[in-house]
């Protein structure tokens, strides 16, 4: 809908999906990956294709956070038809291609390849551009980083997601490519791309599987370093975001520490993973005491916008319990829950989760949000279930 930003989080399993369709009409993809074999109820490159039907040829960019297979695993198989991708102009990486894995350099060679061939036959007005690689900060660490001397920044720049330039969407990218990852291989998640979107005033923060090297919630590394130095400064991007996508599907060991969470002060998060799945993402610690000690996020029939829809219960996880149902009073949104408590093969309910921003009819005013989950399943067949959301 013209006047409208939409971010659509998907069923994929222990991984991350997210379609981002733009108000001039762009679609644009935030990592694409998972559905491990063990679960094969999850969304995966069929369902993703069916869901994304008539809209594949509006893609014009796509994000891989870093490179972790269940973040980019799925786009070879979902795009996999190079004639239909005529828009699509680049794919930001977390440090350098020569860190990107065979199978995403092996699509990105098949698509140039093809308007190679194509563009032979066609006068040079009228020839295809190539896809290119777009490295952030030419693959070195950006955003504040921690030294001895204390906390150093280097702009990590901005992405190009929503084309039209007349759109008033912003798309800061806050940090990228910390940690050795990108010279040793170490500590991916570390590297990951961590991208604030704001239109109208409202704002999401999309952060991959960013973490710090340690566990110790008060010492001073990223997070710390992250909320220390945006929140501090008004001539600087801020932190805080109205919807937060949680990192690392929702892990506490090194990611999600409470200085983190205080800093992006979300009054919504959305969060990826499979408590029933090994890892046992979204761990229930997230929600409760740290989410809850922030005292941040709306409550429904309370403080959350008009319009948003309330997922009743929700599900997480335990490193070396089983996972929980809990009631859910506020605005905490997850890609899977469970209505009974799982079994050793439990029934899921998948959940695509529409995060919706309509730009305000009054001049300088803010725009509005809302957050609506939609209970999906499998698509048989190759048809679209005319009550998922399309993008």
């Amino acid at each position: 809908m013209a006047g409208q930003l939409h971010v659509y989080f998907l069923p994929v399993g222990q991984g991350d999906a997210t379609a981002i369709r733009c108000p001039d009409g762009s679609l644009n993809l935030y990592d694409w990956g998972s559905n491990t074999a063990s679960r094969k109820n999850f969304w995966a490159a069929k369902e993703l294709r069916c869901y994304l039907k008539g809209s594949i040829g509006d893609i014009t960019s796509i994000v891989v956070t870093h490179h972790h297979c269940d973040h980019y695993n799925l786009l070879p198989d979902t795009l996999n038809e190079p004639r239909e991708l005529e828009k699509l102009k680049n794919i930001y990486i977390s440090c350098k291609e020569a860190n990107m894995k065979s199978a995403l350099t092996d699509w990105v060679k098949k698509i140039n390849d093809f308007r190679t061939d194509e563009n032979r036959n066609l006068k040079k007005t009228e020839q295809h551009e190539l896809m290119k690689v777009e490295l952030i900060n030419d693959g070195e660490p950006c955003g504040p980083i921690k030294t001895k001397a204390g906390v150093e920044h280097k702009s990590c720049g901005q992405i190009d997601l929503c084309s039209e330039k007349t759109v008033d969407v912003y798309v800061d990218v806050l940090a990228a490519n910390m940690g050795g990852a990108c010279t040793d291989g170490s500590h991916l998640n570390e590297a990951s791309i961590v991208t604030k979107i704001t239109f109208e005033k409202i704002s999401i923060l999309l952060s991959g599987d960013f973490e710090d090297p340690t566990p110790t919630e008060d010492a001073k590394y990223h997070q710390w370093a992250m909320s220390d130095y945006y929140n501090n400064d008004d001539t600087k991007p801020d932190l805080k975001s109205t919807i937060y996508h949680a990192a690392h599907h929702g892990a506490t060991y090194r990611a999600n520490k409470e200085v983190w969470l205080k800093g992006i002060a979300p009054k919504a998060v959305v969060s990826s993973g499979d408590p029933h799945y090994h890892y046992g993402h979204p761990r229930c610690k997230l929600f409760d005491p740290r989410l809850k000690n922030v005292k941040s996020l709306c409550q429904h029939d309370a403080s959350c916008p008009k319009g948003s829809k309330k997922q009743n219960t929700y599900t997480c996880g335990d490193e070396n319990g089983p996972s929980e149902i809990k009631d859910n009073k506020l605005a905490i949104y997850t890609t899977v829950f469970y209505i009974t408590a799982p079994k050793k093969e439990p029934e899921r309910h998948l959940n695509l989760i529409d995060v919706a921003i309509t730009k305000s009819t009054v001049a300088g005013n803010a725009g509005s949000w809302t957050i609506t989950p939609t209970v999906v399943k499998k698509i048989p067949k190759g048809k679209k279930k005319k009550a998922t959301p399309s993008p």
